[in-house]
C-alpha cells in the first residue's frame, strides 16, 4: 500500500477499517498486531484450485477452490507494511489462514 503512494496515515485508516470490517469491535494484543495488519493487507490474496464433480445430466461442474494464500502477494504485502517476514509471522499467518481456510470449506459445504 504503501508503495502505491499512500501516506502511513492513509495505510493505518485503511487496516483500521479492516479490523471493524465485520462491524464489532476487538481488542488486539500488541503482539498481534502485526499479524493482523498483514492478514488485512493480503486477506482476498488467494490461490485458487479446480475442484470438479458430476453434476445431474453428465455434466462437469468445475469450482475453484481456496488452497491458501499466494505468498508472492504475502511478501510484497509485508514489505510494504514494513514488516520482517520471520518464523513467527509466518507462523500467526499460518493459523489466520488454516481457520480461514476451515470456514471456506464449512460455507461450500453448507451450499450444496
Amino acid at each position: 500500500m504503501k508503495a502505491s503512494g499512500l501516506s502511513p496515515e492513509q495505510v493505518q485508516d485503511y487496516l483500521a477499517s479492516r479490523r471493524h470490517a465485520a462491524g464489532e469491535d476487538f481488542e488486539v494484543w500488541p503482539e498481534n498486531e502485526a499479524a493482523l495488519d498483514l492478514w488485512a493487507a493480503v486477506e482476498g490474496r488467494w490461490v485458487f484450485v479446480a475442484q470438479g464433480w458430476a453434476a445431474p445430466m453428465g455434466g462437469m461442474m468445475i469450482e475453484g477452490v481456496p488452497a491458501g494464500l499466494d505468498m508472492q502477494a504475502v511478501a510484497i504485502c509485508a514489505a510494504a507494511l514494513g514488516q520482517t517476514l520471520d518464523r513467527a509471522l509466518l507462523g500467526d499467518l499460518a493459523t489466520m489462514e488454516d481457520e480461514a481456510l476451515k470456514i471456506l470449506a464449512e460455507q461450500r459445504a453448507a451450499r450444496r
